[in-house]
């Protein structure tokens, strides 16, 4: 089940270091498995060890976290499409990249207001958290103004402070660009940030107030990222992981936006995890039954797919 975490929001310090400070501000929800997920898979190839646990982690919320009052939401409605891809998994009825009208920054945005159009806004614009836009300042204001609710907005996405300690782990500076030494922009290498829905999976949680006229919808995502430094033949500083999410979508504005988002920390993981391109049997056995992948769901390697 996902957990609702309060975290510091400092990313872990490396183990030679001392922590930084801890800001009183809770950590951005949509962000905690970059913190303890790929943060420690980067720290895993920059200082060659790998921790179990991080400063401040815990796994129960903090009583001074938000609480949230939440009318009881209509079950699932079954599948449309339920042709079985692999035991327990089977092909959905939503698109990862058919829905979309327009795009912001690379990340797909708007969408139908019916429940596929929610599933496939909750899962693009999570995605959009491993995006090289995200580590750009002045792109990711626009997109978070773009795909958060005003509540989601103050409360789980990723603001100036957050983004900047995390981007002196991965070494770049605000603009998304690979500094050295003396804070000066390396040419040669590059920020790899990259998502693939695709090779994911969804759940279908909830819908109200109907399914003709659905206003929010509850999603759980899992889908493959990577993130690192480096080049295109050189990947060692690059790591490959998976990220689990609860999304909640409400339709505002002429369009499904993030209201909120609640990280799983005890993410499902492929039996392979050499590649983000898990077969559907890998994906069933990792997840259980219940899921389903969209419909324009692969297990073919894209071009273009980045390979740590």
């Amino acid at each position: 089940m996902p957990l609702r975490i309060e975290d510091p929001r400092t990313p872990p310090a490396r183990p030679e270091e001392p922590s930084a400070r801890t800001s009183k501000r809770p950590l951005p929800r949509g962000w905690i498995l970059l913190v303890v997920g790929a943060v420690v898979l980067l720290l895993a190839v920059l200082v060659g060890g790998m921790r179990e646990s991080l400063p401040g982690q815990s796994a129960e919320p903090s009583a001074g976290g938000p609480v949230r009052s939440t009318p009881p939401s209509t079950p699932a409605p079954p599948v449309l499409n339920g042709r079985e891809v692999a035991p327990g998994l089977v092909l959905g009825s939503a698109s990862i990249e058919a829905l979309n009208q327009d795009f912001l920054h690379g990340t797909r945005i708007g969408y139908p207001r019916t429940v596929d159009g929610a599933i496939a806004a909750a899962i693009n614009y999570d995605a959009a958290l491993h995006t090289p836009a995200m580590f750009n300042r002045v792109k990711r204001a626009a997109l978070n103004e773009r795909i958060y609710t005003a509540t989601g907005l103050n409360e789980v996405a990723v603001d100036d402070e957050l983004a900047a300690a995390f981007a002196r782990q991965l070494g770049i500076n605000a603009k998304g660009k690979v500094v050295g030494k003396g804070g000066k922009v390396d040419p040669r290498k590059k920020l790899i940030a990259a998502t693939y829905p695709r090779y994911g999976a969804y759940k279908l949680l909830s819908y109200q107030p109907s399914v003709e006229a659905p206003n929010e919808v509850v999603v759980e995502s899992w889908r493959p990222f990577v993130l690192g430094t480096g080049t295109d033949t050189d990947r060692r500083k690059v790591g490959l992981g998976w990220y689990q999410a609860t999304v909640t979508v409400r339709w505002e504005r002429g369009d499904w936006r993030v209201a909120d988002s609640v990280t799983n920390l005890d993410t499902a993981k492929p039996s392979d995890q050499s590649k983000p391109n898990a077969s559907y049997s890998d994906r069933a056995a990792a997840l259980g039954p219940g899921w389903s992948v969209p419909t324009d769901a692969t297990e073919t390697l894209l071009p273009g797919t980045v390979v740590p």
